[in-house]
């Protein structure tokens, strides 16, 4: 399995998943429909579904769109009501029950988001290399066997979010919704020890905060709480 960023942070986020003799499935949709027709060599018409994690418009603006190209769209039944999405091609996924998407295994788990519905997926392909997707969650009650390659919100450090807060540079209103939205370090590291990493190849970071976080320091942290190499999300590109 490869994961192509076709973009990734608070402006959009989407990602299409490959794997060799499958139909692709793209996981997110948040930018616009010709965004992804470019990404996708404009056969986004041969995607075998696409799944959100929730109704927020960085993650979920082209659904309507990709319903009228023929696209299957798959979501909790709360993501859908959200987006009031309805027809033959909008498919609901049940909280921790396996889904089929083409020949790609979804199962959906709650996520800590102020959404309807949201979800988190652990997704497997047909030759059984497992992704673990965690956005846009304050944290994670769940763990999984088995990861081969995680893609993990690490949105800011708690100690430099309490800091802009004392610097005046960040309300504390914002902070307070920052903390109950959004995965810290320190969850995030959290998280990571507490499910089975031991055929996992890499970890992936995403929607980091462009004020409270740094690079190369949560990369470092994560490399050293687990032992798997870590990056952070390009705004575009292919991750093995």
């Amino acid at each position: 399995m490869t994961v192509q960023v076709i973009a990734s942070g608070s402006g959009g986020n989407a990602y299409a998943l490959h794997s060799e003799g499958e139909a692709s499935l793209l996981l997110e949709a948040g930018v616009k429909y010709r965004e992804l027709q470019v990404a996708l060599n404009h056969q986004v018409t041969q995607l075998a579904g696409c799944v959100l994690s929730h109704e927020h418009l960085d993650h979920a603006a082209s659904a309507e769109r990709l319903t009228r190209a023929g696209v299957r769209v798959h979501a909790t039944p709360g993501t859908l009501a959200a987006l009031n999405l309805t027809g033959h091609r909008v498919v609901p996924l049940s909280l921790l029950e396996q889904h089929r998407v083409g020949s790609w295994r979804v199962t959906p788990f709650k996520a800590v988001h102020d959404a309807a519905e949201p979800a988190g997926f652990l997704i497997e392909d047909a030759q059984g290399d497992r992704l673990l997707f965690i956005t846009d969650s304050a944290w994670c009650a769940y763990t999984f066997p088995g990861i081969n390659l995680v893609l993990i919100e690490c949105n800011y450090d708690v100690e430099m979010l309490n800091g802009a807060v004392m610097k005046g540079k960040l309300l504390p209103q914002v902070a307070a919704r920052t903390i109950k939205n959004h995965m810290s370090l320190a969850n995030c590291i959290k998280t990571l020890q507490a499910n089975d990493l031991s055929h996992c190849r890499q970890i992936v970071l995403l929607h980091l905060s462009a004020g409270n976080s740094n690079e190369k320091n949560f990369k470092s942290a994560v490399e050293a709480a687990t032992g798997i190499p870590a990056s952070i999300a390009p705004e575009k590109g292919v991750i093995a």
